[in-house]
């Protein structure tokens, strides 16, 4: 699968517009038709504004599966690039909030206030990270 297929694969599974993605990238209209039905190739700068407009990795692009599979195992990854990003003297206390977190999901406990209690915990922590 080409960078045309997976881009316009990416458009539709965020219902969104070459028009729409022109306005917020400034990439030229021309530019997306050609890349989605011609098989132009884009610049390195174009597929970075491109990532941007998506908010994905440009790994997207190269990978062959859907919009969907790919975001979702992106999405798996950031909390380990944000919890690099967390100070040093918070890491251990996010470290044990995540295992804590482990392990009551292991045992499935679906107590409500401790997911609030997590959650909460959590934006603390990542509220640390600018």
């Amino acid at each position: 699968m080409g960078f045309g297929e997976q881009l316009r694969k990416l458009v539709e599974a965020n219902g969104t517009s070459v028009y729409r993605i022109n306005q917020v990238s400034k990439i030229n209209s021309m530019s997306l038709h050609g890349y989605m039905k011609h098989g132009v190739d884009p610049t390195f700068s174009k597929i970075v504004e491109l990532c941007e407009y998506f908010e994905i990795s440009p790994n997207y692009f190269f990978a062959n599966c859907s919009p969907e599979v790919f975001l979702d195992t992106q999405a798996q990854f950031l909390p380990i690039v944000y919890l690099s990003q967390i100070p040093e003297e918070n890491r251990q206390f996010v470290n044990d909030l995540l295992f804590r977190y482990a392990r009551d999901y292991q045992n499935q406990l679906s107590n409500e206030k401790f997911a609030e209690d997590i959650k909460n915990k959590l934006h603390i922590a990542m509220s640390s990270i600018k």
